[in-house]
């Protein structure tokens, strides 16, 4: 009776094929889960930028000027970190600086440019006449422009003809693409 009474187990055939399964369901679902990444990523960023937009507008409306570029009489530049710190105290249009999910420490922009902050430029009403930002109307009549580095993680910008532009991401370019994440204002 004990001999005809086999062993059950897999054989080395049947484990080999578990694992080769295993490993193509994996290398299916990793890049799926890294596009997932990116994806959430850019919503963040354009999210961020929406909310830095209405936390300018709000201060706008109450100081009748954005944050200023420069300290008191013009002297020096201030830091995009420390104009955006002008929207969190002493009125909060904001709960906290956002920090642009893009930003590596080998990024080609200098920190008092904008550094681990989205980067910020603004210019005056008698300026838009005048200022060579970009050729699309929507460039040329912003008072300002915030940005976030983009998938791509460089500073993606160009002149065209002659205007200061950026190369817009797009997300139909493919997850990692080319362009910065910018929205323009107001």
């Amino acid at each position: 009776m004990k001999e005809n009474q086999k062993k059950a187990a897999f054989t080395l055939i049947e484990l080999l094929i578990v694992v080769a399964i295993i490993g193509i369901l994996a290398a299916i679902a990793v890049p799926n889960f890294m596009n997932a990444r990116m994806r959430a990523s850019v919503s963040r960023a354009q999210s961020d930028l929406r909310n830095l937009s209405v936390a300018l507008e709000s201060y706008r409306l109450d100081n009748n000027h954005y944050p200023p570029a420069s300290l008191e009489g013009g002297t020096s530049r201030i830091t995009v970190f420390q104009r955006w710190a002008k929207l969190t105290t002493p009125t909060s249009y904001m709960a906290s600086v956002p920090f642009d999910p893009f930003f590596t420490r080998d990024a080609e922009i200098p920190t008092a440019w904008g550094g681990p902050v989205y980067e910020y430029f603004e210019r005056e009403m008698s300026q838009l006449s005048t200022s060579k930002w970009g050729p699309t109307s929507m460039e040329m009549n912003a008072l300002y422009f915030i940005k976030s580095f983009g998938p791509d993680k460089v500073n993606s910008a160009a002149t065209v003809s002659g205007y200061y532009t950026h190369i817009v991401y797009d997300l139909s370019n493919g997850v990692t693409s080319l362009g910065d994440i910018v929205r323009y204002g107001p």
